[in-house]
């Protein structure tokens, strides 16, 4: 089945037979079979460079451009050892083609698979070179700048912003991107204008000048709420974006997330951004002037079947006391 389906693409001209069929062989193919077409650098070159020609005629069918994509996807995040074979692709360049795909279509699942690959694609992964600072800025620059106009939609964030997840896990080019592009203030903006689709109003009187615009909500999911505060958590571990996002408002925003939204995995990332919190006493100080002691203790006390959340809210419990003890030592001095 496979084979019908990419061989019509080499009866188009859009690929050559044998990439055809090396693309038919690994999706065919058992686990073992994959690996050995993987492991084999002829069948791994025709792979790669027969899939990565298909992007982005337009003539590809859309689920055939949804096969391809998650192919490379599930090739790159369970065999990343083979990121090499994309990296020294010499007939078609992936980060080029997957940039034009990036900027020609809008389907969430195409931009998710898209961005994500490109992102793993510059990450250096289990020895695959350094990290690729350069292609991260193109990335960047033609399309995730996007993410940071007020106005994009939500569908636009949803298919782009899990490339951060990838990308901010590396320490230079977390430094890197912050200094380039200040995510320090741009993701946070972008948190609290998402974090308005999910969150009631503060105050009633204010819920129809608070209600976001209709093109930013449409098709909005609070799993989107969990890839943000993941984002910030990967860049707070850089100390310097961390004291960056002091009056950015974000704390208070995700201490509200804590408390209002019910799902575990939104308190579970909530807590380890706060646990990046420690260290930096402005930060504190707002999370105690916004109930953070009673949200901490609330999550401490709960049932939860995954203990680390339990120490996590502790932790941060003893840092709010510590903070609370500095503040009255500071006080008899005054």
């Amino acid at each position: 089945m496979a084979a019908v389906i990419w061989r019509k693409y080499a009866i188009f001209g859009l690929i050559s037979r044998s990439q055809a069929d090396s693309i038919a062989s690994y999706h065919d193919g058992t686990p073992e079979e994959r690996r050995m077409v993987l492991e084999d650098s002829e069948h791994a070159c025709q792979l790669v460079e027969g899939v990565f020609s298909l992007f982005p005629h337009s003539c590809v069918e859309p689920p055939d451009l949804l096969l391809a994509l998650g192919m490379v996807h599930g090739i790159l995040t369970e065999e990343p050892n083979h990121c090499r074979h994309f990296r020294s692709a010499k007939l078609v360049n992936p980060f080029k083609r997957l940039l034009t795909l990036l900027e020609s279509r809008q389907e969430v699942e195409v931009m998710r698979f898209a961005s994500e690959i490109y992102a793993r694609l510059i990450w250096p992964g289990a020895g695959n070179g350094v990290c690729l600072h350069e292609q991260a800025h193109w990335l960047l620059d033609r399309r995730l700048v996007v993410l940071f106009e007020q106005t994009c939609p939500m569908r636009t964030v949803e298919g782009l912003v899990g490339c951060f997840k990838i990308l901010l896990r590396e320490p230079t080019l977390r430094h890197s991107l912050e200094e380039r592009y200040s995510l320090s203030r741009e993701l946070p903006a972008l948190t609290i204008r998402c974090a308005a689709c999910v969150l009631p109003p503060e105050q009633p009187a204010e819920a129809e000048q608070a209600s976001p615009p209709e093109m930013f909500t449409e098709g909005f999911s609070t799993d989107l709420m969990y890839h943000l505060i993941f984002v910030l958590w990967l860049l707070a571990f850089d100390s310097d974006a961390m004291e960056k996002m002091t009056g950015t408002g974000i704390v208070p925003v995700v201490i509200r997330l804590c408390k209002d939204v019910s799902r575990f995995k939104i308190a579970r990332i909530c807590a380890r951004f706060f646990g990046n919190l420690i260290g930096h006493p402005a930060h504190l100080q707002v999370l105690l002037s916004h109930d953070g002691l009673k949200v901490m203790a609330e999550l401490a006390a709960k049932p939860w079947e995954d203990d680390e959340l339990t120490q996590d809210a502790e932790r941060i419990l003893a840092a709010l006391g510590n903070q609370i003890k500095a503040l009255q030592n500071y006080a008899l001095i005054d």
